[in-house]
């Protein structure tokens, strides 16, 4: 009977110890106030892609939420010291960063988010007349951060513009000879473009571009005079007298 009665206080005292340890440990967690100091890195790459990598910085958070601030989804539980990684249009944005505590508080700001691409750099342009076309232009262009070009050929005021890619060239044949304004656009991923333009001088091509066939007929079938590819008859008088002036005289 003694046995069973200290068997019995033995066990009330555990569970009052372990109730009393329960109590300390939700009076901790009670005591765990939401994070503070929110704010995030931002690091936006030079590349025209438009790349951008969150990172949440914050005291007392255990994870993070990211929403981008520009309609995709919403990333959730980023764990402390790692970022995410989100590609944006150009334009400015404002991303919602939301710290989370151990016991569910939350914190939340908003961190601007710039993302600028680079217009085309350094344009050089190259405008040629064709050396066997009449009238015909050849055209080139190379930029840094370019990533297509427009080209107006300034033949008329409403013309359409070509478009021109990248490591190509492109042709166009004028219906007249002369001055022209022809201007290139250079495009990347940025909303500004580079242009560039030039009076430019098209030519007509008036002379033959090559020599005569060389002939494929016999030399028995052909009676040549002055000719490289046959043999000249024999004797020929090369200046006749034909400009010779004759006196006529009647009775």
């Amino acid at each position: 009977m003694r046995f069973i009665k200290y068997a019995f206080s033995l066990c009330l005292f555990t569970l009052v110890a372990i109730s009393c340890a329960e109590d300390d440990n939700l009076d901790y967690a009670d005591k765990i106030t939401a994070p503070t100091n929110v704010t995030a890195a931002v690091s936006v790459t030079q590349d025209n892609t438009g790349m951008v990598t969150i990172t949440p910085l914050a005291e007392g958070a255990v994870s993070y939420n990211v929403n981008f601030g520009d309609g995709s989804e919403e990333v959730t539980e980023i764990t402390p010291g790692n970022g995410i990684e989100h590609v944006y249009e150009e334009g400015t944005y404002e991303a919602t960063i939301t710290a989370v505590s151990l016991n569910g508080l939350t914190t939340i700001v908003t961190q601007s988010v710039v993302v600028s691409f680079k217009a085309p750099e350094n344009l050089v342009v190259t405008i040629e007349n064709d050396a066997a076309i009449s009238k015909q232009v050849n055209l080139s262009a190379v930029a840094d951060f370019a990533t297509m070009y427009e080209v107006y050929f300034g033949e008329s005021t409403d013309e359409t513009p070509m478009a021109l890619n990248l490591e190509e060239t492109i042709s166009y044949q004028y219906a007249e000879a002369g001055t022209y304004t022809i201007k290139v656009v250079a495009k990347s991923a940025a909303i500004e473009t580079t242009e560039y333009s030039e009076e430019f001088v098209v030519t007509a091509i008036l002379q033959p571009l090559e020599g005569a066939p060389t002939p494929i007929r016999s030399e028995a079938d052909v009676l040549s005079v002055f000719s490289d590819s046959y043999t000249d008859p024999s004797p020929i008088d090369y200046y006749p007298n034909w400009g010779a002036n004759y006196n006529v005289h009647t009775n």
